[in-house]
């Protein structure tokens, strides 16, 4: 009897506990970085309160200026959907073609936290 030679779908298939692990970490890092960037969307909200030094005749912070301040703040909340979408893209093209998801994710979050520094140091210029 011999053997069939296996089909080239079957020899490059990942193992099903390295991909079911990697489905759950990826999805448990991009609900992260949703709930994160809702939570962040939320407290800028706040960053108004960085402008209560303004008018006091000490030499006023850049975000006395409301245009300032309303530009920092669009672009953050742009930054925050961005990232937030184009991490959920890529995680889940990456899944479609078999590939590692989880690094785009990861990805997602630390490109947030840099996003929200930039934020800040933005803000208290």
């Amino acid at each position: 009897m011999t053997q069939q030679p296996l089909s080239p779908d079957v020899v490059a298939a990942p193992r099903s506990g390295r991909r079911t692990a990697d489905q759950v970490v990826t999805l448990l890092c991009l609900l992260l970085l949703l709930g994160a960037a809702v939570v962040f969307g939320l407290l800028s909200l706040t960053s108004v309160f960085a402008t209560d030094s303004c008018g006091t005749g000490v030499p006023e912070p850049a975000v006395c200026n409301g245009d300032y301040l309303g530009g920092i703040l669009i672009g953050y909340w742009a930054a925050l959907a961005g990232v937030t979408v184009l991490s959920a893209v890529a995680s889940g093209v990456a899944l479609a073609r078999h590939r590692l998801a989880w690094p785009y994710a990861v990805g997602g979050l630390l490109a947030l936290g840099l996003a929200t520094v930039v934020f800040v140091m933005l803000l208290f210029r």
